[in-house]
């Protein structure tokens, strides 16, 4: 399953990416900065409350199963 986390580097954002990564699920996870990246895959879209901040960077990396929104928006 193709999975994407908003928030993934929150306190729970990383240990739910590292819990479904151990599942066999292919995870990315959006962060405001690439300097919070953990074990997986991830891309940085900016902060959340910024007006010109935009998902689509994140849907441009192809199609998920799921979407898990962790973010504070």
């Amino acid at each position: 399953m193709n999975i994407l986390v908003t928030g993934a580097s929150g306190f729970v954002g990383i240990p739910l990416c590292e819990y479904l990564i151990s599942q066999g699920h292919a995870v990315v996870g959006t962060v405001r900065k690439m300097s919070q990246q953990s074990s997986f895959k991830c891309i940085s879209l900016g902060d959340i409350h910024d007006d010109t901040f935009s998902w689509a960077p994140a849907f441009e990396l192809g199609s998920f199963d799921c979407v898990v929104h962790l973010a504070a928006r």
